[in-house]
């Protein structure tokens, strides 16, 4: 808080620290929501400095919403909170929310809109193919879209490294996103875990990262438009099927104040929790009309040619893609197997991914390593 700043008579003849009021508020808000804040801030300070709020009244809810926090966030640092709240209440501004009413019926007024989900992921992947893999797990994961690029970036950055099983846990497939709070436990919004079939996790050794503004460029470009957040929307209403509420809301994240969901809901004892979840993703490939084994994964048999046990067999995989693995494999000195066909390969997870018997810890190097990049 600058002390200089308390007199309110001052504030038109100051000029704002905008380098410490973002840092200031990096210390409570996500890095997305600080560059809103400041960009509301600078753009609405005035209101702030000339003590008049009337122009704000003719603002949509929503950005109304946006400019009040901003200005909040900026009366705090710069000492003059309660001078931004006495103009607040005398010009009969609130913070403004949708009803559960209206959202229930916007979302009903979206349904055939909805429907449209299905064909932007199909769409996205024959248009932007190189979005192809990612598209995929953000619609088979339910998670929101900065948390999929986060999970996307750090298998791959993991992988490349040969540390994958700090974050993956082959023999339960699940993603243990807990282990990385900075990245995915957020003030309001995170995510503990996601389950994910081995299939689909090794799909992504291929492939490389990406940023935001790639995603959102590539899809720009082919006048796709984002629609994550309805991907997210359709997974969990697909899950109602498979799932419990309190099952899909602590899988996407959302663990509310209700006594059950802070003292008693434990998913580590439902026992069947992954075989529901993996049954409803088995409709999603086929809602979605993923071709046969292409999300596959069969054990091999020791009968199959003597091969060893603990191989996976991954089916139906482009013989492009199957190149690129080969030489990621060679790379990370793992042996192949067998080849066979061009559309079979056997991979040796435990070899290339050893689970570990004791509690693992994410390495604090590495974790700082991914976060600076």
């Amino acid at each position: 808080m600058n002390a200089a700043f308390a007199s309110p008579e001052r504030l038109t003849e100051q000029r704002v620290d905008w380098a410490r009021f973002r840092e200031s508020c990096l210390k409570t808000c996500s890095l997305d929501t600080v560059k809103d804040r400041v960009r509301y801030a600078r753009k609405f300070k005035g209101a702030l400095f000339n003590r008049d709020f009337s122009g704000l009244t003719g603002l949509a809810n929503s950005k109304r919403n946006h400019v009040l926090a901003a200005l909040s966030s900026l009366s705090k640092f710069l000492g003059v909170y309660e001078d931004f709240r006495a103009l607040v209440k005398n010009s009969g501004l609130t913070w403004k929310t949708s009803s559960v009413d209206d959202l229930i019926i916007a979302r009903i007024s979206r349904t055939e809109e909805k429907a449209g989900v299905l064909e932007w992921i199909r769409d996205g992947k024959a248009k932007a193919p190189q979005l192809s893999q990612f598209l995929e797990f953000a619609f088979f994961s339910g998670l929101r879209l900065g948390e999929a690029l986060n999970s996307y970036n750090l298998i791959i950055e993991l992988a490349e490294k040969g540390r994958l099983s700090v974050y993956y846990d082959f023999e339960k497939e699940v993603l243990e996103h807990f282990r990385f709070k900075s990245l995915f436990l957020r003030r309001n919004k995170k995510a503990f875990i996601t389950l994910m079939p081995r299939a689909l996790v090794l799909k992504l050794l291929v492939c490389r990262k990406l940023t935001v503004f790639q995603v959102d460029n590539w899809l720009k470009r082919r006048r796709l438009g984002s629609r994550f957040g309805d991907v997210r929307e359709y997974y969990a209403t697909f899950m109602t099927r498979h799932l419990s509420q309190p099952e899909i809301d602590f899988l996407q994240g959302r663990v509310s104040g209700s006594v059950f969901m802070r003292n008693y809901f434990n998913p580590a004892l439902i026992k069947d929790l992954k075989n529901r979840v993996f049954g409803g993703l088995v409709e999603m490939m086929q809602v979605l009309d993923c071709r046969g084994g292409e999300m596959k994964v069969e054990k091999a048999k020791e009968s199959e040619g003597g091969m060893p046990k603990d191989c996976y067999v991954l089916t139906s995989f482009p013989a492009e893609e199957l190149k690129k693995l080969r030489g990621w494999l060679a790379n990370k000195d793992t042996i192949e197997i067998s080849t066979g066909k061009d559309e079979i390969l056997l991979v040796n997870t435990t070899k290339l991914y050893p689970i570990q018997e004791e509690p693992k810890s994410v390495d604090e190097d590495l974790k700082e390593q991914f976060l600076e990049k």
